[in-house]
């Protein structure tokens, strides 16, 4: 049975506003409870963007998982232990962020429920509830719509919450106008709901006073105020029943206090404080200390919100947007406040395994244990790059986190959710958009190809045959794509246009913003070609195991592809001066030279077999080359790895400096390049999945080197293992 068959798609009557919180308010009936015990009441629940679902005034859940218009996914949320005997009452707090961003393809708001009664066999037995125009509605005027800065341009808005607003009254809902087809696009969630933990414990670290500077904006005041803060040695623990009583000093705006987390978490922000008196207060949360207080306001970003709430003993909880955090500030316009508790609700993605790494050094066992915490930091509905500033899903950096956690985790369902999530980002120039299941004004050309890599690798790791057959036609379109644009040189010339970012890796030449390579004369990147060949390659490989016969591309085409690239490969980028390959040929000039220009080359086999060891020895050794960052070191490990008696150990010793480095600096999970926090502006990212890469090469030759049959002598890698933890 349809679980929202009778139910109507539905919305506060002016749907067209920007960042628009909505109350839904009814009242539904419960039959004598049941002599049965195993019956259950199951609520099936969509709304576009977020929600936070109460029964009866207890919070249940929140958080929708964001897909496509053609792919709209619901939740089904056991709700037995909130509800009793008689009447009911259900509130549903609805968001709709009304603009695209980088987390979610914006197509209008909507909201469409249902509440079952299911009999002893789990059948749908009678709905208590549906969703339609006569449940009434209201706008949440507690939450400021218009003016509220952007948390980052690719997560969109941040939040204004003044609890002393009057609301306004209800009103009936409006039917939301659909296709007939409506129904057809709605899927259950396709992969378990985010477990939201117990309020996390936390130390309240830092207390003193802050003198506001008057600035407008609420993160650009956080940032700016003048504090007066000293560290509590110790620190407090949160969190206090009976509350930490502060007070402002004399002739300052108010009481400043920063609370330290456990670890890096993400979930949502909780505070539960004391107040005098209706009070206004201002909450930052971030990564790191390193200005002396929490980093609020980096260029256009705000992470900080403005709140104002009502004396006496109030609980604050933001359940439509999770947060990334270590530290928690807060700014409170009082001369005095008890603090019970501010901290995060952690949310999880439920992991069934966790696959140990069986070490004996002390070093390369933390570094596992570190990037494990990285990887889930970095899970929810789907992979995402990081949990702090973007929150997306990327390609390249997913391939990253879906080889870890085919190792770590032993994980297909997840990697097949954002599998596909990408599959229906499809533009019509042939590439995938640049995020997923958003949008954005740019993409990235070589990200497309890396999907066709990250697709085989999910096939080899999960023997999917079926989804691999779902998402051919999308393979080929990309791959037809990029063999389309190959020139009469034998090569595919740079991606030209404002909408094409020719980036590569967050190394000098290899952005993208390379301004010698601008103009209209034809340059060529070898990292696009090699990426294009290792895509090539990668459909083959997935066309011979579904049959060769499967698809509209014929793999005799694509081995085509691959030769006509392969021959001009090799004399285009070559230097034989330096006995290495240029990153770029401009006018027939070659122009830089990098780590990861080596690392493609070798392993999209473009290398003739004489130079493949001076190759690989200049790769593993070369002070000459610009080394590859954090994010594209795999591609150099890999590459090292196809000769492991002459590079296993600088793969190993490679991973344990750089890593090495970023635990002496207090790493809790592994950064997005090794400059941290003062990356990009002061933007870096300390949580970022694609730096988790240890994982698999931990799993894959080290662990794999003790089991029988293994073709590597386990003492090539320099680290000791212990054959009892296996």
């Amino acid at each position: 049975m349809n679980p929202f068959s009778g139910a109507v798609p539905i919305w506060h009557p002016e749907r067209n506003r920007i960042n628009q919180t909505i109350l839904f308010e009814t009242e539904f009936e419960v039959p004598e409870k049941p002599e049965k015990k195993d019956i259950q009441y199951i609520c099936y629940l969509y709304v576009h963007t977020q929600y936070a679902l109460y029964l009866n005034g207890s919070f249940v859940d929140s958080g929708s998982f964001p897909g496509y218009e053609s792919w709209r996914l619901y939740d089904t949320l056991d709700v037995t232990p909130w509800l009793h005997p008689g009447t009911n009452r259900f509130q549903l707090e609805a968001y709709s962020q009304g603009e695209d961003s980088f987390t979610v393809r914006f197509y209008g708001p909507e909201a469409i429920f249902s509440l079952w009664q299911t009999d002893e066999t789990g059948n749908l037995q009678k709905p208590l509830l549906l969703s339609s125009p006569e449940i009434p509605v209201r706008e949440d005027v507690r939450y400021r719509s218009s003016g509220v800065p952007k948390i980052s341009p690719q997560l969109s808005f941040s939040f204004d919450f003044d609890e002393t607003k009057e609301p306004l009254p209800f009103a009936f809902s409006a039917a939301c106008p659909h296709p007939e087809d409506t129904f057809h696009a709605l899927a259950p969630r396709p992969v378990p709901k985010l477990l939201l933990r117990n309020l996390s414990e936390a130390v309240l670290s830092h207390t003193g006073s802050f003198t506001d500077s008057g600035l407008d904006l609420p993160a650009v005041r956080m940032q700016e105020n003048t504090l007066k803060i000293e560290e509590i040695p110790g620190g407090i623990p949160l969190p206090s029943e009976e509350g930490i009583r502060l007070s402002k000093a004399p002739g300052s705006d108010g009481v400043c206090l920063i609370v330290h987390l456990p670890t890096h978490l993400t979930g949502y922000l909780y505070l539960e404080l004391s107040l005098e008196e209706d009070t206004d207060l201002l909450l930052g949360w971030g990564e790191h200390l390193e200005d002396g207080r929490v980093r609020t306001r980096i260029g256009g970003r705000s992470f900080a919100a403005p709140l104002r709430l009502r004396r006496g003993r109030r609980v604050f909880f933001y359940p439509f947007k999770r947060i990334a955090a270590e530290y928690l500030e807060l700014m409170i316009s009082a001369p005095e406040v008890t603090l019970h508790h501010l901290t995060v609700r952690e949310a999880v993605y439920p992991l069934a395994t966790e696959i140990p790494f069986p070490c004996g050094d002390s070093l390369h066992r933390q570094i596992y244990e570190v990037c494990l915490k990285t990887l889930r930091d970095c899970m929810h509905e789907h992979y995402e790059d990081c949990p702090w500033r973007e929150q997306a899903l990327y390609t390249m950096d997913s391939r990253n986190q879906m080889l870890c956690g085919y190792y770590a985790f032993h994980e297909t369902a997840f990697s097949r959710v954002s599998l596909k999530l990408i599959a229906l980002s499809l533009r019509p120039d042939h590439l995938l958009e640049l995020i997923s299941p958003g949008k954005a004004e740019i993409t990235i050309p070589s990200f497309s190809a890396v999907y066709l890599i990250q697709c085989e690798e999910y096939l080899r790791y999960s023997s999917d045959r079926a989804f691999l057959e779902e998402i051919l036609p999308v393979l080929e379109d990309i791959a037809g794509g990029m063999m389309g644009k190959i020139s009469e040189t034998g090569l595919i010339p740079r991606y030209r246009g404002h909408e094409y970012w020719n980036f590569y890796e967050w190394q000098e030449g290899l952005s993208g913003s390379e301004p010698s390579l601008s103009g209209s004369a034809p340059v060529y990147d070898a990292p696009m070609n090699a990426f294009a060949v290792m895509a090539f390659q990668a459909l083959i490989r997935i066309k011979q195991a579904l049959g060769e016969e499967a698809g509209r591309l014929p793999v005799h085409e694509l081995e085509q592809a691959v030769g006509t690239i392969r021959n001009a490969y090799h004399p285009a980028f070559f230097d034989p001066e330096k006995g290495v390959y240029s990153s770029f040929l401009r006018q027939h000039e070659q122009y830089h030279y990098a780590e990861l220009t080596q690392a493609l080359s070798l392993l999209a086999n473009l290398v003739p077999e004489s130079l493949r060891p001076s190759v690989l020895e200049a790769l593993a050794f070369s002070d000459g080359l610009l080394p590859v960052t954090l994010s594209h070191s795999i591609f150099r490990y890999e590459a090292l790895m196809t000769d492991p008696k002459r590079f296993a150990s600088v793969v190993f010793a490679s991973i344990g400096k750089d890593y090495g480095y970023m635990l002496d600096h207090g790493a809790r999970t592994f950064w997005e390049t090794l400059e941290g926090a003062s990356a990009f502006d002061q933007a870096g990212s300390l949580c970022h999945g694609w730096s988790a890469v240890p994982v698999y090469f931990y799993q894959k030759y080290c662990a794999d080197s003790l089991r029988e049959g293994s073709r590597l002598d386990p003492s090539l890698t320099g680290i000791p293992m212990e054959n009892q933890l296996l």
